[in-house]
């Protein structure tokens, strides 16, 4: 079993490491199904670019204004640098001595490739070497460790702590229970929320489900440990 080592989300006693457990299940569930998160995968959508993690980082999306892809192609640069083989060999390199490993041309054209929207920029042979370094032991341990920073400095303050400080009345007691907070992180992870590419508040308002729909498959497996 994959241990995330999650800690406790400073500003919300609700978002805690057990939460995040929760949530990385539904996220898992959700996004990738019964896929790896330690390999590329291209969502569909002309929009998209290749992604990897069970969040899902998308390489292709711009540094402004989601810190997710700031994040995403610093991790996703860091595994290509770190991946080990099981001969402990560098499993990219431009085998080039004149090149600083920091500097590898290697690394830098397929950082560059993976970037591109739409499927497009790797060849199956790139990709495979790519999701090589994705699966090696480096490769998973900086994913595994991402989930973390991504919590707590994107997700929740840049788009879940929004919604929360918004709502009120009802809306802000279904978003208090372990559902509606799952229900929020989930959509927010996927679609953004108000501030987030120019969403409005009425983007999630939309979304907010029934009070009789929201014990949906989606998040009843995750919450059938929970104590009464």
């Amino acid at each position: 079993m994959t241990t995330y080592n999650f800690t406790d989300y400073p500003n919300y006693a609700a978002f805690d490491a057990a939460f995040k457990e929760k949530l990385i299940g539904v996220l898992q569930k959700n996004e990738l199904g019964t896929g790896s998160p330690y390999e590329l995968v291209f969502a569909g959508t002309a929009a998209s670019g290749w992604s990897f993690g069970i969040v899902q980082y998308d390489l292709g999306q711009e540094p402004a204004p989601d810190e997710t892809s700031t994040l995403a192609r610093t991790t996703f640069r860091q595994i290509l640098l770190a991946a080990k083989d099981a001969s402990g060999n560098y499993i990219i390199q431009d085998t080039d001595p004149l090149t600083v490993r920091a500097d590898d041309t290697k690394i830098a054209d397929l950082v560059n490739k993976a970037q591109t929207l739409g499927g497009q920029g790797l060849t199956s042979v790139e990709r495979a070497l790519i999701d090589n370094a994705l699966q090696s032991s480096q490769g998973m341990g900086l994913i595994d460790a991402s989930y973390n920073e991504y919590f707590d400095t994107v997700l929740f303050p840049d788009k879940v702590d929004l919604v929360m400080s918004s709502a009120s009345g009802a809306n802000l007691a279904f978003l208090q229970t372990d559902i509606g907070k799952l229900f929020v992180c989930d959509f927010s992870n996927q679609y953004g929320l108000p501030g987030q590419r120019g969403q409005h508040h009425n983007t999630f308002k939309t979304a907010m489900p029934r009070r009789t729909s929201i014990n949906t498959p989606k998040y009843r497996h995750i919450m059938r440990a929970e104590p009464n």
